[in-house]
C-alpha cells in the first residue's frame, strides 16, 4: 500500500512512523475508554485523509480542465492524482472501523474485483504509444530509405527504434545514468550540448528531471545547417510542427504525417500534432 502514497511529500513517512510505534506498543497499552479512543483516532485519521483528497483533487481538476481535445483520462493522471491512496486510505479505515466484515467471502470477491479491474485497465497507452509500439511506419520508412544513418527525433524517447526502424543520434534520456558506458554516455552529453547550444532543444534534454518541459522548437536554416556540418552529424532530423507552423522552404524537407496525434504536457499546456518535417541532415 506504500506504493500508492509516492509523492504525498511526509504522510507516508508520518503514518509509517504511526503505525510502527502502534506495533511496538501492540496490546501493552491501557486505554481507560479503548472504544472512544479507537474511533477518535480513525475519526482524525479520516478527517486528515478527506483535508489532503479535497487539495488533490483540486489539482485533478485542473489537470483534466487542459486535456487535449479527445484525449482520454490515463492511468498516469489518475495515479499521480493520488486516488489509489484514497481508496486504500478508505479501505484500511474501513476494515479498522469494523474488522468483522474481513471475512473469507468479502476478500475472495474483492480479489477478484481487483484482478478484473487491472485486467481491463491493464493497457493505458495512448493512441501514439499505440502506434510506435507497433512497428515501424511503412510511409516514414520509405522517406528515410533515400540515406543511411541515425536519426535525430526532436521530441518523445525510443521513436527512431520503433517508428523509423534506426538508431537514435541523441535523445533527452538517452544519456541518462541508465548508460553504463562511460565514453558512450560523455559522446551523448556532448551531442547534447550541441543541440542545446544551436537552439534545436531546450536545457531540459540536458536536465530532465530538473528543468521545465520546453515545447519542441520548429528548426530553422542556421540551425540545421549548424548541426548538420559535423562529420559525425544525424542521417536525419525529425521535427515536430505545431499546428500553424511551417517548417523553413530551404530545409528541403518531407513532410510526414503520424497516425496518432502526439501529445506532450508541457506542466499545464499541451502541444498536440501529427505533423512532422523530415529533415536531411548530413552532407547536405
Amino acid at each position: 500500500m506504500g506504493w500508492t502514497y509516492i509523492g504525498w511529500d511526509l504522510i507516508p513517512m508520518v503514518a509509517a512512523a504511526v503505525a510502527l510505534v502502534a506495533a511496538l506498543i501492540g496490546d501493552r497499552a491501557v486505554w481507560s475508554a479503548p472504544t472512544v479512543a479507537g474511533r477518535s483516532m480513525i475519526g482524525l485519521t479520516a478527517l486528515l485523509v478527506a483535508a489532503w483528497g479535497l487539495v488533490r483533487f483540486g489539482a485533478l481538476q485542473n489537470g483534466l480542465a487542459v486535456l487535449p481535445s479527445g484525449q482520454g483520462v490515463g492511468l498516469g493522471l489518475i495515479w499521480n492524482s493520488g486516488l489509489p491512496g484514497w481508496v486504500a486510505a478508505a479501505a484500511a479505515l474501513g476494515l479498522a472501523a469494523r474488522p468483522s466484515v474481513l471475512k473469507t467471502g468479502a476478500m475472495i470477491g474483492g480479489s477478484a474485483a481487483l484482478a478484473v479491474l487491472a485486467l481491463a485497465l491493464w493497457d493505458g497507452r495512448s493512441g501514439f504509444a499505440r502506434q510506435r509500439e507497433s512497428g515501424p511506419d511503412p510511409a516514414l520508412r520509405a522517406i528515410l530509405a533515400e540515406r543511411p544513418g541515425e536519426v535525430l527525433w526532436l521530441t518523445g524517447d525510443v521513436e527512431p527504434w520503433t517508428l523509423a526502424g534506426r538508431a537514435s543520434w541523441a535523445s533527452k534520456f538517452q544519456g541518462a545514468g541508465v548508460v553504463l558506458s562511460r565514453p558512450l554516455a560523455i559522446a551523448l552529453n556532448a551531442r547534447i550540448d550541441r543541440l542545446i547550444a544551436v537552439g534545436l532543444v531546450g536545457q531540459d534534454w540536458k536536465t530532465p528531471f530538473g528543468a521545465a518541459p520546453s515545447a519542441p522548437r520548429t528548426p530553422a536554416l542556421a540551425q540545421v545547417s549548424a548541426l548538420c556540418a559535423a562529420g559525425d552529424a544525424p542521417a536525419w532530423i525529425v521535427a515536430p510542427i505545431a499546428p500553424g507552423a511551417a517548417p523553413d522552404l530551404t530545409l528541403k524537407n518531407r513532410s510526414w504525417t503520424a497516425r496518432q496525434p502526439y501529445e506532450l504536457d508541457l506542466a499545464g499546456r499541451w502541444f498536440v500534432t501529427r505533423t512532422y518535417a523530415v529533415i536531411p541532415c548530413v552532407g547536405r
